[in-house]
């Protein structure tokens, strides 16, 4: 009988201990709409404030900053494209040259610069999440990514320069291997100093992806024979090009995918005058998505000895048609340059409307 009675009590305390410890059915998540996020990560909470689940976290991926404030005050600040947060790193003031040799060799992934007036050297990159804005007056040599390719694997990515003059008699902006998200944000560039990739020692196949020209200017660029364009690209993905003045180049304004074009292209709110051969030159596009090519203004060719006849002097030029031009405004162009106007395929012709398009202001 005490044997019972002990086996019993046993199972009612072990059925209390069972029933104290139960664990909850687990709840079905119900994440907000509206992203949380910290200094390094946003995501999706769980309306549930017990529930500690989160959806999409991912850390933040910025757009083009801002620098504001004068002298040795100096702020620059970056949003991130998908949340709210506002990232406010801090600015490295280099007041001379020294300082800024000095911290040229000294990189590290996500300094942010700010060169005051001053002549600077060369500067060549072989890491990226670098940032570099200039004071009116300062002026930079050139700019190289990178010679030295074997100390890169996977290419580097987030270079970001604004209100960097370029001296008119070094190479400008050269793009050696393979580069992710690269903007320019008034930018000056004149005579020898231009846009291009994959010279000298640049890798095979070198690319640039997501390439940002913003509210920068192109000057009477002079280059050598086979380099005469304010911008030459061998290869690039998704291509953005606004705001911008070419005023005056030897060959083309903007001569890119020699390689291949893909993606997405906006080439809108540009002015294009006293250029020497064609305003648009976009080559091999097979790759292209979409294409807005409106919003700009275009004066007549000033045609080179190289471009009498009907290969050359096009407003435009491509071999393949993904390519649609929206509406435009066309400044003194002669009536007779209309068959310059546009080449392409004529099997896969460039879309546009000409009713609206050749309706030229004489």
């Amino acid at each position: 009988m005490k044997k019972f009675l002990v086996f019993v009590l046993m199972f009612i305390v072990v059925l209390s201990v069972v029933g104290c410890g139960e664990v909850p059915p687990p709840h079905e998540h119900d994440f907000n709409t509206t992203l949380s996020y910290d200094q390094d990560y946003h995501w999706y909470k769980c309306k549930d404030e017990s529930c500690t689940e989160t959806l999409d976290k991912k850390e933040h991926n910025y757009g083009v900053g801002t620098f504001s404030g004068t002298d040795d005050d100096i702020t620059y600040q970056r949003q991130c494209i998908t949340c709210n947060y506002k990232d406010t790193p801090e600015v490295e003031i280099l007041n001379d040259v020294m300082d800024a040799d000095y911290a040229f060799r000294n990189l590290e992934p996500g300094q942010v610069f700010w060169l005051k007036q001053d002549n600077y050297s060369h500067l060549d990159l072989e890491i990226g999440d670098l940032v570099f804005g200039f004071e009116e007056g300062a002026v930079i040599d050139g700019i190289r990514v990178t010679a030295d390719t074997s100390k890169l694997e996977q290419g580097i990515s987030n270079l970001e320069f604004h209100n960097l003059t370029f001296n008119e008699n070094g190479d400008g902006f050269v793009g050696d291997y393979n580069i992710l998200n690269l903007s320019f944000i008034n930018c000056k560039f004149s005579n020898k100093a231009q846009i291009c990739s994959s010279l000298y020692n640049g890798v095979e196949n070198c690319h640039i992806g997501n390439l940002l020209l913003k509210n920068c200017e192109f000057k009477d660029i002079h280059t050598p024979n086979n380099l005469r364009s304010s911008v030459v690209i061998t290869a690039c993905t998704d291509l953005t090009i606004d705001g911008c003045v070419f005023d005056g180049a030897d060959f083309n304004a903007l001569q890119i995918g020699e390689r291949f074009l893909k993606g997405k292209i906006q080439i809108t709110n540009n002015v294009f005058k006293n250029i020497g051969n064609r305003y648009v030159k976009l080559i091999n596009t097979a790759g292209v998505t979409s294409c807005d090519i409106s919003g700009n203004t275009f004066y007549k060719l000033e045609l080179k000895d190289d471009a009498n006849d009907k290969r050359f002097g096009n407003y435009f030029q491509t071999i393949e048609g993904n390519i649609t031009i929206g509406v435009n405004t066309w400044e003194e162009i002669p009536p007779n340059e209309k068959e310059y106007f546009i080449s392409g395929n004529e099997n896969s012709p460039i879309i546009y409307n000409p009713n609206e398009q050749l309706l030229l202001n004489n």
